[in-house]
């Protein structure tokens, strides 16, 4: 018998690759759910999926997008919620409808769907949610505090659920993804540049592997990230910069930051900033270049 995989947010980015990708496989039976018809329609088509118009935000469309999968194929296997927006800004200038939206999709989207499928999966005793939350569930940026928060609440929500189902063989997996090529900044009125994020096909493929994993596994928590170079030049003059940004048009993953302070120290903890916290090492660019590392 087939499996069949709601997926959230499934008209475009990352949705449309999951559903993309797990379609590619005749067992499974996948379908997506967005409140776009039109995009929902022409995705579906090219995903091979079947689909439902349903708002995340609604709860009476949610029970009612899940009752229609359910008279159809009985049974739901896997629940992706994928469904997402973006906000940024000072708070101040952020006005209520958009906060509003941003945490009813981020967090009570995802719960609404939850509460929806959990008695068919009670009835089954199995069944694998997963939670798409973001890099965000753990940073604080300045910029994005209502969204920060939205996806802060999402990780809560996962684990307070996990311990729970798992008595029941219902798997709950936190999905973890970072800067992704997706057009979730462009419909907030962004115009960020997304080119050196996660390709949504690369994404997808960890998706398909916490669903490929045996019954009796869990996956609690999964994260997936680019990889970023960091240069960070206070104005160097022997040529380094002119061989970093050489490789720069060749290369995605370098970002070259410049700095009005001269001190080692200062880079450092900018360069830290720039990445997050997280880093695999620090190494001065003139030696970084003279002993061909970059090659």
């Amino acid at each position: 018998m087939k499996k069949v995989m709601v997926i959230t947010g499934g008209s475009d980015g990352l949705g449309k690759s999951i559903a993309e990708k797990l379609a590619q496989n005749e067992e499974n039976e996948v379908v997506i759910l967005s409140n776009q018809q039109d995009k929902l329609t022409d995705a579906a088509i090219e995903t091979n999926s079947d689909y439902q118009v349903c708002d995340v935000t609604n709860h009476v469309s949610v029970e009612t997008a899940i009752n229609n999968i359910l008279q159809k194929y009985k049974k739901i296997d896997v629940l992706i919620n994928n469904a997402g927006v973006w906000l940024a800004g000072d708070l101040t200038e952020c006005n209520y409808d958009v906060i509003s939206n941003c945490i009813d999709v981020n967090t009570k989207g995802p719960i609404y769907m939850t509460k929806a499928v959990l008695p068919s999966m009670y009835e089954n005793k199995k069944g694998l949610i997963i939670n798409v939350c973001s890099q965000a569930s753990f940073d604080s940026d300045d910029f994005s505090t209502v969204y920060n928060a939205s996806k802060w609440a999402m990780r809560g929500f996962n684990r307070s659920i996990q311990k729970d189902l798992s008595k029941k063989g219902i798997k709950v997996t936190g999905f973890y993804p970072g800067f992704m090529q997706t057009n979730i900044f462009k419909k907030a009125g962004n115009d960020y540049d997304t080119s050196t994020g996660l390709e949504t096909e690369k994404v997808a493929k960890a998706i398909e592997f916490i669903i490929s994993c045996d019954d009796d596994v869990i996956i609690p928590e999964f994260g997936i990230k680019d990889i970023e170079i960091i240069c960070i030049d206070a104005g160097s003059t022997d040529g380094t910069r002119e061989v970093i940004t050489k490789y720069l048009l060749t290369d995605k993953r370098i970002r070259l930051i410049d700095s009005t302070v001269k001190s080692y120290g200062y880079q450092v903890n900018l360069g830290i900033h720039e990445a997050r916290g997280e880093y695999i090492g620090i190494l001065e660019t003139d030696d970084y270049v003279d002993c061909e590392m970059y090659e």
